[in-house]
């Protein structure tokens, strides 16, 4: 399967983690989820890392350099949705927090957030977080008041080793 997908896992001297809030729109169906910055591969990208770079700077205005890059086991997303995707996730570990502007029709928000609270699993929960699976109690972790579950979750869960 190719890869369709890039992320960016942008963090600072790895004590924190940039997670981006969803903007609310009814054609989206991750309104309001948190995220990483990243998205599809187009055609005028010649790599993922490409696609990562390219995605980071459109969404929040951080522009990314490639030999920052870390390149980390792919990822499978909408495996409950039967639309499998292979995504790249490349970590970016920075040494001061970046300016941010992000692309207010797909972004509402960003959080810096401490990878030690990541790290704790009392801060870890579970709940009936999908409207497709209403019986399947997901992982979450509580972002300023907004669940972090999903394939954000897992490609952190995964590169944090939860």
């Amino acid at each position: 399967m190719p890869i369709s997908a890039a992320v960016s896992i942008i963090t600072i001297e790895n004590s924190e983690v940039l997670i981006l809030k969803r903007a609310i729109n009814s054609l989206d169906p991750w309104s309001g989820h948190l995220s990483l910055p990243g998205g599809k591969i187009d055609p005028e990208d010649s790599t993922p890392l490409d696609a990562a770079i390219r995605e980071t700077l459109e969404e929040c205005g951080i522009a990314l350099l490639h030999d920052e890059a870390i390149e980390l086991p792919h990822e499978a997303a909408g495996m409950r949705q039967n639309r499998f995707l292979k995504v790249a996730p490349f970590h970016f570990n920075l040494a001061n927090h970046p300016e941010i502007e992000l692309q207010l029709e797909e972004h509402s928000n960003y959080y810096w957030v401490s990878i030690d609270y990541l790290m704790d699993r009392s801060k870890h929960k579970k709940a009936f977080l999908s409207k497709s699976y209403p019986d399947t109690l997901f992982p979450y972790i509580d972002i300023e008041g907004t669940p972090l579950w999903g394939f954000t979750y897992k490609v952190l869960a995964d590169f944090f080793n939860w």
